[in-house]
């Protein structure tokens, strides 16, 4: 969540290279072509009066992450269903032991590492990055540690990761940057090492707002929020990358960018399911989450 704009900033994650119009090209790792996708769905089973950000959807659709800003605070979340037919449950709040608010959680690819943000209770400048780790998925995740090595004296948001964890993007406005929350990232050799000191990404930098980055499983493909091409509003945008220099933007599947304001979109690995935030007109609070389904052909 960037306080800079009242919006949070989250994930799209997804294996495939995709296209100019958040079309996968690749088959589907469950092996089905998708069709269009279903028009979205209000979450009013879990969209409360106040705001909800951070969407992270689990690949079969049966478990999302995300967290509910009230009045005051902010906690992340867990929701499960037993089929894709049924509403999710009531929501269980995640408790990590640390005194304050927790925001954009995002799941590695095997399910036992949780990276998110923290802040002390009343703060919206003072964002660092946790990791959250358990033995198996029949567990719930224990914090390991910060990361001291990517964290700031300002506000960091949004962090994801590459499928091997290598490499990581997030939002800051630390110094540097060109506009109000840029991209940044940086890099390690293993899991078992510290990140090395973040870079800008510069070609993807604007005056405005660039936030809550997601990487392809490889890297080869960004979705992210911007407002480079409609400066009034947050845009899914999405930049292929040639090198190691990422290309201009362009706007992601119009079926998710309305005339309001979209963020925090995760895709499933498979293309199955996507959920994203938006305060478009209709909701139950300032910004609700969204679904939609891409089933089989």
């Amino acid at each position: 969540m960037i306080a800079i704009v009242v919006a949070g900033c989250g994930r799209f994650r997804f294996d495939e290279r995709g296209n100019a119009a958040g079309v996968v090209d690749a088959p589907s790792a469950d092996a089905c072509s998708r069709g269009a996708w279903r028009p979205p769905r209000n979450l009013s089973e879990l969209n409360t009066t106040g705001d909800e950000f951070g969407g992270w959807v689990s690949e079969d659709g049966l478990e999302i992450w995300f967290s509910i800003k009230p009045t005051s605070g902010q906690s992340i979340f867990r929701a499960r269903r037993t089929s894709t037919t049924v509403p999710f449950g009531t929501p269980t709040r995640i408790d990590f032991g640390l005194s304050g608010i927790a925001d954009d959680p995002f799941q590695s690819d095997d399910g036992l590492t949780l990276y998110f943000e923290a802040a002390p209770l009343g703060s919206v400048t003072d964002f660092d990055f946790y990791v959250a780790t358990r033995a198996t998925t029949s567990v719930e995740f224990t914090v390991s540690r910060t990361l001291d090595e990517i964290n700031s004296a300002v506000q960091d948001t949004a962090s994801a990761v590459t499928s091997d964890q290598r490499t990581i993007i997030f939002s800051s406005v630390r110094a540097g940057g060109l506009g109000q929350t840029d991209l940044w990232q940086a890099t390690r050799s293993s899991t078992a090492d510290r990140f090395s000191a973040p870079q800008l990404i510069a070609e993807l930098a604007t005056t405005g707002f660039d936030c809550c980055p997601s990487p392809s499983s490889d890297g080869s493909s960004l979705l992210y929020i911007s407002t480079a091409l409609s400066p009034s509003n947050m845009r899914l945008l999405i930049s292929q990358r040639s090198g190691n220099v990422y290309q201009p933007p362009v706007l992601f599947d119009p079926i998710f960018n309305s005339t309001a304001n979209e963020s925090d979109p995760t895709l499933t690995r498979n293309g199955a399911y996507i959920v994203f935030s938006s305060d478009r007109p209709g909701g139950t609070g300032g910004w609700d989450l969204y679904m939609a389904e891409r089933p089989c052909l």
